[in-house]
């Protein structure tokens, strides 16, 4: 991969990372309201999403396998984490194509009456029904789309664990005595200065 380009993934990745963590605490700090705000509450949900599945996506972006494993390689990002797992993919798809899965649902169901985004308290029943589209579980954070379970608290840990792993790694490559240092500097300088580096 293209240092320069790698350098810009890099930060990208830091700077998704860094979203997730404020939109997860502040869904926490909703939830610990006596009246919680659940137009909050899934806002924070939606921005935590949209952070972890971008995240997701940089580390597999389907097309382009080479990019996508080079930087697993580097980060240790194997099957088993959080940001490659079935359910981080089939809810990521299903918030990105949200008008088709919706059309598709009332096509299913019609007459059935629904809530698009729900919060319920307590564990997932072993059967649910599937007049939600997407619920929020508290205090366990699950989200659940149509039958599918997504955990978030382990990606919460797995962006903050990275922060510093991806930091470290552009630090480098803008250090001019590393062997991989970035030729082109533009990048560098632009984004490393407002990062203080």
């Amino acid at each position: 991969m293209n240092k320069t380009t790698r350098l810009g993934l890099d930060f990208y990745l830091e700077q998704q990372c860094i979203f997730a963590g404020i939109a997860f605490n502040d869904l926490n700090t909703e939830l610990r309201k006596s009246a919680r705000n659940i137009d909050r509450v899934w806002y924070s949900v939606h921005g935590f999403l949209t952070a972890v599945a971008n995240i997701s996506k940089t580390f597999d972006p389907g097309k382009d396998h080479q990019r996508g494993k080079e930087l697993r390689t580097d980060y240790g990002i194997n099957p088993q984490n959080p940001f490659m797992d079935r359910a981080m993919k089939e809810i990521r798809n299903a918030m990105e194509h949200y008008d088709e899965r919706f059309e598709n649902w009332v096509r299913e169901h019609p007459g059935r009456g629904y809530a698009t985004f729900s919060l319920k308290i307590g564990q997932i029943p072993v059967v649910s029904g599937d007049s939600d589209l997407f619920t929020l579980f508290v205090p366990s954070l699950i989200v659940t789309y149509r039958g599918t379970k997504l955990e978030l608290t382990p990606l919460y840990e797995e962006a903050r664990e990275l922060i510093p792993k991806i930091a470290a790694h552009y630090k480098g490559l803008m250090n001019p005595n590393h062997p991989d240092k970035v030729v082109d500097g533009s990048v560098a300088n632009t984004v490393g200065k407002a990062r203080g580096v």
